[in-house]
């Protein structure tokens, strides 16, 4: 047993899965889908030996992880690019969700983890249960936020939740004052993008936006709203 086997699995049930969704890019472990006004990420992570003994799992062990990475908003790291298309990683997206497995596992309680056995004897089960997961939850988190007035709503309203949305922040925060302001400004709700772009922008946390910030204010005070 080895991570290859794991790798085969994922290729062999989860990627017809995917790009039946729309998915169209991938790697071992990654696929990427590009619609419309963002890029949906989904990372099967796995553990190298010493987080596999911190954790109490095998190295064949594996996350679902889901990102959202939207247009409307800037992002702070470099985004890779291959074959032309940008690869943002799961942990660079703006939203992101980690998925629960459904089955019970005496090995590991972590419900965020599915537990692939050392001798893989249980590979077909837990990928299975993976693509479930996938299928009922991830699918429609993503269609979730294809609706730009979901997006708002969520960073205007929501808490976020370590089992559940996450990536944009505390209410108030910063970083939700920064992507507030940028969802807005795409949705031309000039006097929200306003106001919250320039409370992250007097936050002083964003210094290699503060020039993209400032043009985006004189945009908003030309337009009004």
């Amino acid at each position: 047993m080895d991570s290859a086997n794991v790798n085969k699995e994922i290729k062999s049930v989860i990627r017809p899965l995917l790009q039946d969704a729309g998915f169209s890019q991938f790697t071992l472990r990654t696929a990427w889908r590009y619609s419309g006004e963002k890029i949906d990420v989904v990372n099967f992570q796995s553990f190298n030996s010493y987080l596999a003994n911190a954790v109490g799992c095998t190295t064949y062990s594996f996350c679902v992880r889901l990102g959202c990475s939207l247009d409307a908003i800037p992002q702070r790291a470099i985004v890779k690019r291959k074959n032309g298309y940008l690869r943002p990683e799961e942990y660079e997206c703006h939203l992101r969700l980690a998925l629960q497995k459904s089955i019970n596992q005496r090995n590991l309680k972590r419900t965020d983890i599915w537990y692939v056995d050392p001798t893989g004897k249980n590979l077909e089960v837990v990928i299975a249960d993976a693509k479930k997961a996938i299928l009922e939850i991830g699918l429609p988190w993503f269609s979730r936020f294809g609706d730009m007035k979901e997006v708002l709503r969520t960073l205007l309203e929501d808490s976020e939740n370590n089992a559940g949305t996450s990536g944009f922040g505390a209410n108030p925060s910063p970083i939700r004052h920064f992507m507030t302001g940028f969802t807005a400004l795409t949705m031309g709700k000039m006097g929200l993008a306003r106001e919250r772009i320039k409370q992250a922008l007097d936050s002083g946390c964003f210094k290699e936006f503060e020039p993209k910030m400032r043009a985006a204010l004189k945009g908003t005070d030309k337009q009004g709203g």
